[in-house]
């Protein structure tokens, strides 16, 4: 991307969204308000979503700011949308941006280290903030404001004068270490993770592909989805040649040693080291529907799976039986979900080893 045209790429690329429901990540759009869970307590936190059919019903696209009481709703400091590379995270930042707009409340949004676009009592500025003294960008951010913060590009993190702020923060970004320092140092941030596409909604997105795509046909996304998962990008990519896709995830997979693929089933978005490409055998992935804020650490795909588990062990169920110890330990959700499967796939040898 060229980043003196990141307000032409949000305006411009994006002008429609307000109206119309585009190829997101999933089949769902954020709602802001606190909801009952399971007829339990009110949970601040439990980010509630909107089915795709209530959606597709409406005539216009709900604007879940529409409502006063919404509009700078902020639940902790902030959240990390994340998950399977490739799924457009960023468009789900700039679906919020456009929904935000649209209801006036103060938003910045932020691509480029040098840049901030803020918007502010209807007019939209551009704040080159390496020109600037950092007192001045701080006087100018409203202490109501939303910061979105796109790390999947030239910006690898969230700016210390954000944070700086006190502003309720939205980073999207990969499950990479690097780009999510400031969640470590901000414990009450959460995180978002996002569902791989579907099948249908890979085919729903070929409309909007660029021309030299138009060879894609519906049968052949079917058939990378369920072989190699829900990444919208690898899809487009690779789904009318698999044999390149194959290629780079054998590539993928010489770079990861036993080692990293135990610890990384034991990881968290932030701490998830993998080399180029290795989110084809591995990635995050929201553990339920109930709350996306909690994840695991799997493969994409059956067939993938069946590709990590031999590089712990060339035997399928000498790998199966290691990787159900190392999960049934840990004590977070994820790995212990993992353990779960395992356990029924297994349970004949687990029970007797």
């Amino acid at each position: 991307m060229d980043h003196s045209s990141v307000e032409q790429e949000v305006n411009q690329q994006l002008r429609t969204t307000h109206n119309q429901p585009g190829p997101l990540s999933s089949d769902t759009v954020l709602d802001i308000k606190s909801k009952e869970v399971d007829g339990g307590p009110s949970d601040p936190l439990a980010i509630r979503l909107v089915p795709a059919p209530d959606i597709n019903a409406l005539d216009v696209f709900p604007n879940p700011f529409a409502l006063s009481d919404n509009k700078n709703a902020a639940m902790g400091f902030g959240l990390v949308a994340t998950g399977l590379p490739g799924i457009e995270k960023t468009w789900f930042l700039f679906l919020i941006w456009h929904l935000r707009r649209a209801e006036n409340p103060p938003t910045l949004f932020m691509v480029h280290p040098n840049e901030v676009l803020l918007w502010k009592d209807n007019v939209q500025y551009k704040l080159m903030i390496s020109q600037m003294d950092p007192d001045d960008v701080l006087a100018m951010i409203p202490s109501d404001a939303w910061c979105l913060v796109d790390s999947n590009r030239s910006l690898a993190d969230v700016p210390e004068f954000l944070m700086d702020t006190g502003c309720f923060v939205i980073q999207a970004s990969s499950p990479r270490e690097f780009r999510m320092e400031w969640k470590k140092k901000h414990t009450d941030a959460y995180y978002l993770v996002m569902k791989p596409w579907t099948a249908e909604e890979l085919i729903s997105g070929l409309q909007l592909q660029r021309i030299s795509r138009l060879n894609i046909t519906a049968e052949l996304l079917v058939n990378f989805r369920d072989r190699f998962g829900g990444s919208a990008r690898d899809a487009y990519r690779y789904a009318s040649d698999m044999s390149l896709c194959e290629a780079a995830i054998s590539g993928a997979a010489q770079r990861i040693n036993k080692d990293v693929v135990e610890r990384a089933f034991t990881s968290s978005p932030s701490s998830l080291k993998l080399p180029t490409d290795g989110h084809m055998l591995l990635s995050v992935f929201p553990l339920s529907d109930r709350d996306c804020r909690e994840y695991f650490i799997t493969s994409p795909s059956e067939h993938l799976y069946e590709r990590v588990l031999s590089i712990i062990n060339k035997n399928r169920e000498v790998a199966s039986l290691r990787l159900y110890s190392i999960c049934l330990d840990w004590p977070t959700p994820g790995p212990r979900a993992l353990a779960a499967q395992i356990f029924e796939r297994y349970r004949y040898q687990i029970k007797h080893s």
